[in-house]
């Protein structure tokens, strides 16, 4: 059970944090949310006590844009995903909370200063590229399996 007040204040920060991100309003915060909290808890408790919840607003997010996609990228980019997600689970049994801690971490300040810096959505959009596609799916996979698993 966790009783520490710091984990509660911490938790709806988070929450807030993420809510406002996924609505529109914060870019990449959304990220900080987990690691955020981890700065009381083991990270690996962290993500799961989050799992539900960005679960739940993914699937709202799903919803609201049911039927809007881009075949083409998906089709580049799933592939990619896919072994991303292999490679996370393979090298899953290798890592300790500290691992995950660093690697979320670092993920959560790059994403996070890309968007401070105005690097998200300031450039207009490109032919697709399967090579750059399918190695960003790579990445994409591996990383959201690290930080989710």
């Amino acid at each position: 059970m966790i009783t520490d007040p710091l984990f509660y204040v911490l938790a709806v920060f988070a929450v807030v944090l993420i809510g406002l991100s996924k609505g529109g309003f914060g870019g990449a915060l959304a990220l900080l949310g987990v690691p955020t909290v981890a700065l009381v808890i083991p990270p690996v408790q962290a993500a799961a006590i989050f799992l539900p919840i960005l679960v739940a607003m993914d699937l709202a997010g799903l919803w609201a844009w049911r039927g809007i996609y881009h075949k083409r990228t998906l089709l580049i980019m799933l592939p990619g995903a896919v072994a991303g997600i292999v490679i996370g689970w393979l090298t899953a049994a290798y890592v300790n909370d500290s691992h995950i801690r660093l690697i979320v971490g670092s993920i959560s300040l790059l994403f996070s200063l890309q968007w401070w810096l105005g690097g998200a959505g300031s450039r207009a959009a490109r032919a697709d590229n399967p090579w750059k596609g399918r190695f960003w799916g790579v990445i994409a996979g591996f990383t959201s399996f690290v930080s989710h698993a």
